[in-house]
């Protein structure tokens, strides 16, 4: 089955989607972007991804950026063609040309459906290992398309991590594409400055007090490591993840903690919930 891409307000097939040469997103690395879930049909927490993709693009002072509204419409108009029940949904807003190609003059949206690529089950089953850089990201609250730091640091000989984990001075932040968890002590503890924040980070949080865990949205010591009983990470393509080796740290006894396994069945459950309540459905696009 066909995947489609919303361009130039129009829905083309995904592989036909173009964008010029000269587009400040390519030449310059200006973009925002979002990402979400169509999961059995149902657009899962959509108007929360669109907020935030609107909120990025309004943060940047990007010139003739879409409203929340306009956004909307184009991903159930794209949606409408799509024919699958579970994709990858991609919002990117690039600068578009501009004359002196450097300092943006409008905006262009593009929207695709994906395959939704979910991690390997032994990442659940046995967790997996990550390695800190120093490094911190420019606007963390803003997701845009500048993932060079992790990528690079991914690519380099001998690099067997499955994912970077970012970290400031003596303060660890977030991972490439995910927030991150540390449990110490029974308690809960998420970094909260300069970070992304996260819609799956948002919902895990709340799960987690409905649980009754107490959950501190604060610093992380790096120093702390150690001494973390439990780690996982969050985001939308992963939900949770638990994370057991930390360079040449072991979490624990470098098994998936409980805590880590209550949350991550916890989410599960939710989203059948939302899925159940939610009036907007693929059949009805």
């Amino acid at each position: 089955m066909t995947y489609f891409a919303y361009i130039d307000q129009k829905i083309v097939p995904a592989q036909e989607a173009r964008i010029k040469a000269a587009d400040l997103g390519l030449l310059r690395g200006f973009g925002i972007f979002d990402y979400f879930r169509l999961h059995e049909g149902c657009p899962l927490y959509m108007d929360e991804y669109l907020s935030r993709f609107v909120a990025s693009a309004k943060s940047l002072h990007m010139p003739e950026a879409p409203d929340f509204e306009s956004v909307k419409d184009a991903v159930l108009k794209l949606l409408s063609h799509n024919q699958h029940d579970t994709v990858g949904i991609r919002l990117l807003l690039t600068g578009d040309t501009s004359d002196d190609f450097y300092l943006p003059e409008s905006s262009r949206l593009i929207i695709f459906t994906e395959p939704f690529k979910a991690p390997p089950p032994e990442a659940y089953k046995e967790g997996i290992t990550v390695k800190l850089l120093e490094f911190e990201r420019f606007s963390a609250r803003i997701k845009t398309t500048s993932y060079l730091p992790s990528i690079a640091a991914m690519l380099a000989p001998g690099h067997t991590a499955q994912d970077i984990l970012y970290h400031k001075d003596d303060y660890i932040s977030e991972l490439s594409r995910s927030n991150f968890f540390a449990v110490k002590e029974k308690v809960v503890y998420t970094p909260n400055d300069h970070v992304l924040m996260g819609i799956t980070r948002r919902h895990v949080i709340s799960l987690a007090r409905e649980q009754g865990f107490d959950v501190v949205e604060a610093p992380v010591r790096l120093a702390d490591i150690p001494d973390f009983e439990e780690c996982f990470m969050t985001s939308t393509t992963k939900r949770v993840v638990p994370i057991t080796v930390i360079d040449q740290y072991k979490i624990a006894d470098g098994k998936p903690g409980p805590m880590t396994k209550t949350l991550l069945e916890s989410l599960l459950t939710y989203e059948q919930e939302y899925i159940h309540n939610n009036t907007v459905k693929r059949e009805q696009f």
